[in-house]
């Protein structure tokens, strides 16, 4: 069933967008936009001519942040710029439960300047099931008391969330990373150890401590990266030059399995051996930045499974069954 949230703002599931009867449902409403917050993007055979599709990968689970890496934030953009061009926006996930309405309500949250509590309300006024997971709805009171901001410098001023990240694995999150922005200086590099390809550097790792306050030295785990194939929820992570075997990786995250007092949960999971791997250490690393030197230039974090681009408002042209 789809619901109307407010003018030009509908929030429904999965089955709306993928059978007859929803498609006739959003061509009557004349929607314009589809937003698909869920583990699969609209397969293009599915997709309606003429509407604008954008995919955020994101599981429901409560260890599921929806705030880092931008997800939220360009959620949000999409909504208000097709709104603000009179278009008429559809937000669903998989039962229309728990993702679509986070993010719908925190676009009611910023909107009308609402507490977290009233916007969940309203909606399950609208939408009698709608539920966030306990994950979500701490979220949303994090948002809440940012602001209703959702940019990297709010999220790191923000304890609670910090306290959050740490708490369920998603510490890799506040990573300072800015598409255009000058890097850090690099001061170590870290290889393929059969072909010496370049894969990442060390701002990109991930570091968590086990139990004891000791920090884990359980392989190397970092940023899901451009050169990783990751369209799928899990999978083996090879290098993209000789094809050599590095990892494993699993969007819905693990718990560390470091033997010896770990066990920290780590979402997402991108874990490369440290026998596959060479570490060098970058000369005179404080007068190099890797943007100034193509020979260490970095690979970009990927906020989302490449190849699926959420940084534009066009149309996906993946397809994938659901």
């Amino acid at each position: 069933m789809i619901d109307k949230v407010e003018d030009h703002l509908y929030l429904g599931s999965a089955h709306d967008v993928l059978h007859s009867a929803g498609k006739a449902k959003l061509k009557s409403l004349k929607i314009t936009h589809v937003l698909t917050i869920s583990a699969m993007p609209v397969a293009e055979s599915d997709q309606l001519p003429d509407v604008v599709y954008m995919f955020a990968f994101a599981m429901d689970t409560p260890r599921q942040d929806l705030l880092g890496c931008s997800l939220l934030e360009d959620c949000l953009r999409f909504i208000a710029d097709a709104i603000n061009e009179d278009g008429n926006v559809f937000v669903h996930c998989e039962a229309g439960v728990s993702r679509s309405v986070t993010v719908v309500g925190a676009y009611l949250m910023r909107k009308h300047e609402w507490s977290s509590e009233l916007a969940v309300t309203k909606l399950t006024q609208i939408r009698p099931n709608a539920r966030p997971n306990n994950g979500f709805m701490k979220q949303l009171s994090f948002f809440e008391e940012t602001g209703f901001r959702a940019d990297n410098e709010s999220l790191r001023s923000c304890r609670s969330y910090c306290q959050w990240c740490a708490e369920t694995g998603n510490s890799g999150h506040l990573v300072e990373y800015e598409r255009g922005k000058p890097a850090d200086p690099v001061a170590e590099t870290f290889k393929c150890y059969k072909c010496r390809n370049v894969l990442f550097h060390d701002r990109h790792l991930i570091r968590h401590w086990k139990r004891n306050g000791e920090q884990c030295q359980f392989g190397y785990l970092i940023t899901p990266m451009k050169w990783i194939s990751m369209s799928e929820y899990q999978g083996k992570i090879s290098c993209p030059h000789c094809g050599e075997k590095l990892g494993q990786f699993s969007w819905g995250g693990r718990k560390c399995q470091d033997e010896n007092d770990c066990g920290t949960p780590i979402t997402p999971w991108v874990h490369l051996h440290r026998a596959k791997i060479d570490k060098a250490s970058v000369p005179n690393s404080s007068a190099i930045a890797p943007s100034m030197s193509p020979s260490i230039a970095p690979h970009s974090p990927s906020l989302f499974p490449p190849p699926y681009d959420t940084s534009s408002h066009s149309r996906l042209h993946e397809s994938s069954s659901h």
